[in-house]
């Protein structure tokens, strides 16, 4: 048999401590007085676990009910613990040792209810027969929280924690806790979240580890979460990512803490909350609509909604999964019962977490050694939950990126070392290579941008996939069409080709007055519809999103609900005519609209929503006042207790009105939204929660500045054609106006692929699965078409350290 060679690039490195209490402190101290912490870099390929893999093996093991593969193998334990992992939920009180425990116990004179290690676990540690999150709360909290009521006590036991995280091959942990539990001394808030912050600075000068922290406000304590969302935010830059509401779930509703969420929010910084733990979905929907949760803690409840379950999907809002802590707190009645593998399947990006790893005596490895026998999970899909992991962490888009690229990049290694196939990873386009990273299969990308060199031809942009996320009806009605109706109708037909082209020109008002007084008749809405489709199909548009006022379409004897079924019913013949996913964005401007027609148009969309309606188009957000949005407010909170995705435009003037879309009406898109280059903070926030831009590319700002600005710092752009007729671009067909894209951003072939799959990915498809479908396609299809055509090197690779021989 052949003799298995030595893992490639492990190193003895940083041997880590056994559990003892650490004995580090005081050596370095000027560390902590230059506190500073940077975007995670390259720091996790060179620091390797020191386990030995020198003998792992994959067991066949039997069968699981899982639709992901028909048979799973058991993953060795030492395997999963060097795979490096991400831990988002944490709790830093519920992960002191028990050694720790009692030496401070010791050290401050408290009493302890057994005096050596081994009994003190027992007390401290959750019982199997804990009958609720409640009990789960008060049983062992209180005891830890005794001894953790002093600055250096709170910067050890940070620093063991990590400590810890790191011996698991743990290599991003993100711990939460709340300042208000440790002030039973006199230390303030302030000075306690101080000594955390110390901790872990310690910690990621002497361990491959990078970590931050979430300040938790308490439910039953919703006088002082107004104050810790301030200290959280003013200790942003020493470590603090988030701000996170933690404690007792049944009786204390997210909304009682709005406020709190809304500072936070306001200043750019991530939010999670605990829901749908020991409550039922109306918690996480509330997390959503109240608090604009980033990601969502536990929320096994989830799946008593199915529609709240499928925008969670469509908006990856990320899930910070605890199974062990959810089957002591009696979460869910059995680890059959446990929703994680019915998350995964249905897109969300659910991460693996340990919740408490000392009271509930689990380590993160556990976990996911507990997923793969007992749940069937495949190493292939543990390591894409890690990768969900990384990608929903509160750190800036190219940080998360590096940290993605270079944990994809060590598991690959780790399989390889062990004998494991990795193609199931390596050769999966759709997913990994985005991250820039190669695995052998191209080289780096070194060629000029596209508009440097030869041109591509007008039969290649006409081919590309596209996705258009934003045709307006009224103002994309073809010469062609337009010219035809209005020689049908006698108050219009004056306008003929050469009156046509002077009122695109000089008078588009009025033409688009006269091109809405055509579509009041359902035969011809209906035709504009299947013609607006048919244009979009030559074309190559594989996805469509349009946008429609139903109530200016209403005469004598035509309701709104009767616009709204005509529109459905040619959009469906369309589909199935031409072939491409279609659906119907029913809008309502807050500068035109009375707040009672704007409520119609939101019940209309709510009625209809997923069958054929997308999503609400909120106009006039930049002509209003910023605050005239609460005359408005009954509409949007419609919106989202159905929760409907909303594209709002404003932005493009005014930085403050983006803020006012975001978190008063729940804008899931921004349309315009050039003024958020006034605000890096914000981009940054944009960005890091994947949270798109809509540029028209009808209008001038293509080349502008501000845009390049924008996807300069990774905020997501999308394209629509807006009213294309009545814009200045006229007559130019998407492929002549792609062309303007790309010479105006100055686009790189892997820049183009990027474009172009951002309309694929951040659209509102009601259903994830086929959103993913058609994406996958587009993107497979888009390669091999430039391929084609010479151009093969489309994704811009990062740079890795060369391999020590």
């Amino acid at each position: 048999k052949k003799k298995k060679k030595p893992p490639r690039g492990l190193q003895s490195g940083l041997q880590l401590s056994t559990g003892k209490p650490s004995t580090m402190f005081g050596q370095l101290g000027g560390l902590l007085a230059r506190r500073t912490f940077l975007p995670c870099g390259s720091s996790l390929r060179s620091s390797r676990c020191t386990a030995s893999l020198s003998r792992l093996s994959l067991v066949p093991q039997p069968s699981y009910s899982s639709s992901s593969s028909s048979s799973v193998s058991l993953i060795d334990e030492e395997l999963l613990r060097a795979l490096p992992k991400p831990e988002l939920h944490q709790h830093l009180d519920g992960s002191v040792r028990v050694a720790t425990v009692l030496e401070l116990a010791r050290e401050y004179h408290i009493k302890m209810p057994a005096q050596n290690e081994a009994d003190l676990k027992e007390y401290i540690r959750v019982p199997p027969d804990c009958p609720s999150l409640d009990e789960y709360l008060i049983h062992s909290f209180g005891l830890v929280g005794s001894v953790l009521q002093h600055p250096e006590a709170l910067t050890r036991v940070t620093f063991e924690a990590c400590e810890d995280a790191a011996r698991d091959g743990v290599r991003y942990v993100e711990l939460r806790f709340a300042p208000s539990l440790h002030t039973e001394c006199g230390l303030s808030n302030a000075r306690v979240l101080d000594a955390v912050c110390d901790g872990i600075a310690l910690a990621e000068a002497t361990l491959p580890i990078t970590a931050r922290v979430i300040v938790c406000a308490l439910r039953h304590q919703p006088e002082k979460a107004t104050e810790l969302a301030e200290l959280a935010w003013r200790y942003r830059l020493h470590g603090v990512v988030g701000f996170d509401l933690a404690g007792p779930e049944a009786g204390f509703g997210a909304a009682r803490l709005e406020k709190a969420y809304d500072i936070v929010r306001s200043r750019g910084l991530s939010c999670t909350v605990h829901a749908g733990e020991a409550d039922g979905w109306q918690s996480i929907q509330a997390s959503i609509r109240n608090c604009g949760a980033n990601r969502i803690g536990h929320a096994v409840a989830l799946t008593q909604n199915e529609d709240l379950l499928r925008y969670v999907a469509s908006r990856r809002i990320a899930i910070e999964s605890c199974v062990t802590s959810n089957l002591q707190t009696k979460a869910v009645a059995s680890l059959e019962q446990h929703p994680i593998r019915r998350f995964f399947e249905e897109g969300i990006h659910v991460v693996p977490c340990t919740d408490n790893t000392v009271i509930s005596d689990t380590t993160l490895t556990a976990e996911y050694r507990l997923l793969n026998r007992e749940l069937g999970f495949s190493i292939y899909e543990l390591i894409k939950m890690m990768d969900y992991g990384h990608r929903a962490a509160f750190l800036p888009a190219i940080a998360k990126r590096r940290l993605r690229a270079e944990s994809i990049v060590r598991s690959v290694e780790l399989l390889s070392d062990a004998d494991i196939d990795t193609s199931p990873i390596t050769a999966t386009n759709s997913y990994y290579d985005q991250l820039g990273v190669d695995f052998g299969r191209q080289h780096y990308w070194r060629g000029a941008a596209l508009e440097s060199g030869k041109p591509l031809p007008d039969s290649l942009l006409q081919a590309l996939p596209k996705a258009d996320l934003h045709h307006d009806l009224v103002g994309s009605l073809s010469k062609e069409f337009a010219l035809d109706q209005f020689s049908r109708s006698f108050a219009h037909r004056h306008i003929d080709e050469a009156r046509w082209d002077e009122l695109r020109v000089h008078h588009s008002a009025t033409l688009r007055a006269a091109s809405l007084d055509l579509l009041c008749k359902p035969e011809v809405l209906s035709s504009a519809v299947l013609d607006s489709v048919r244009r979009a199909h030559v074309e190559n548009v594989r996805y469509m999103e349009m946008e429609l006022a139903p109530h200016l379409h209403c005469t004598d004897g035509v309701v709104l609900e009767d616009v709204v079924r005509t529109a459905l019913e040619a959009v469906e013949e369309a589909k199935n005519q031409f072939g491409l996913e279609c659906g119907l964005l029913l809008s309502a401007d807050l500068a035109r609209d009375s707040p009672v027609l704007f409520y119609r148009v939101a019940e209309a969309c709510v009625k209809h929503h997923p069958s054929g309606v997308f999503g609400f188009a909120a106009r006039g957000g930049d002509n209003a006042q910023a605050m005239s949005i609460r005359y408005f407010q009954d509409s949007f909170d419609l919106l989202k207790d159905h929760n409907i995705d909303v594209m709002f435009s404003t932005g493009a003037q005014d930085v403050a009105t983006i803020r006012t879309a975001l978190h008063q009406a729940g804008a899931t898109r921004i349309c315009g939204g050039t003024a958020a280059q006034e605000s890096p903070k914000l981009m940054s926030y944009l960005a890091a929660h994947h949270i798109p831009v809509q540029v028209d590319s009808t209008t001038s700002m293509i080349p502008s500045a501000e845009v390049r600005l924008l996807r300069e710092h990774h905020v997501p752009l999308v394209f629509g054609t807006g009213s294309e007729q009545l814009s200045v671009c006229g007559e130019r067909s998407r492929s002549k106006r792609l062309r303007d894209i790309i010479q105006g951003l100055r686009l790189s072939p892997s820049d183009l692929l990027q474009t172009l799959m951002h309309g694929f990915y951040y659209n509102f498809c009601p259903s994830p699965v086929k959103r993913d479908q058609i994406a996958t396609q587009a993107r497979t299809d888009t390669i091999q078409l430039l391929a084609e055509h010479g151009i093969h090197d489309v994704y811009q690779k990062l740079w890795f350290p060369p391999k020590k021989q």
